[in-house]
């Protein structure tokens, strides 16, 4: 568990918990290129079990970095969109896991998941609400024998999703999605996947084949 109580300072997080410093992750802000997912060779690559910020502390995901994280994600304590940088932040591993406190996500690289079969757990109070701001990119993508798993940490209470209508990506493909309330933002699509009821402002199609005729 990292547990994340101080303040950040040039992209560094200093938690009070620790006397060394934290390695540095944030660099120089990149220009975006639309649809660019996160590189196959990052320049770092941070994993941590399950993650914790408290105390209003921020953090900075920096250019070509990775946060990999395979457990709980609980932002509850952060400042408000303070979770920033042009790196992106990346569930990983099999274990089922619970995602608070998502409006603390600001202006991130994005947030990914490309593990087939991975259960996210999505909170329900208001600082559980995840945006997905203007250049901020979302990429959720299992297989068809296993795909991945949005849900509400209490089943058949709306998890909150708000879409910018010009993301820098915005790919659900091959998900399982349930009790997902995206009305507050840009219609949002799932390609390939199981409407399993209770979503709002949801959109489900299958690719279109090429030469396929569509009437």
């Amino acid at each position: 568990l990292a547990k994340l109580m101080g303040f950040c300072w040039a992209g560094m997080v200093t938690p009070m918990a620790m006397r060394t410093r934290p390695p540095r992750i944030s660099a120089q802000r990149p220009k975006r290129r639309p649809g660019v997912l996160p590189p196959q060779m990052p320049a770092m690559t941070l994993p941590i079990r399950s993650i914790e910020v408290v105390n209003k502390a921020m953090m900075t995901i920096g250019e070509g970095s990775v946060l990999q994280v395979s457990g709980d994600v609980d932002m509850t304590g952060a400042k408000a969109a303070s979770v920033v940088g042009e790196g992106w932040f990346e569930f990983v591993g099999g274990d089922a896991v619970s995602f608070r406190g998502a409006s603390s996500v600001g202006a991130l690289g994005g947030i990914v998941c490309t593990n087939a079969g991975k259960v996210i757990r999505f909170g329900t109070a208001a600082a559980d609400k995840l945006t997905i701001g203007l250049g901020v990119g979302i990429v959720m993508k299992g297989d068809e024998e296993s795909p991945v798993q949005l849900l509400s940490e209490t089943d058949g209470t709306p998890w909150s999703l708000s879409l910018n209508a010009n993301p820098s990506v915005a790919t659900f493909e091959h998900v399982a999605l349930k009790d997902s309330d995206a009305s507050t933002g840009a219609p949002a699509l799932a390609i390939s996947s199981q409407n399993l009821g209770n979503n709002t402002n949801w959109g489900f199609s299958n690719p279109i084949v090429p030469g396929e005729t569509i009437t």
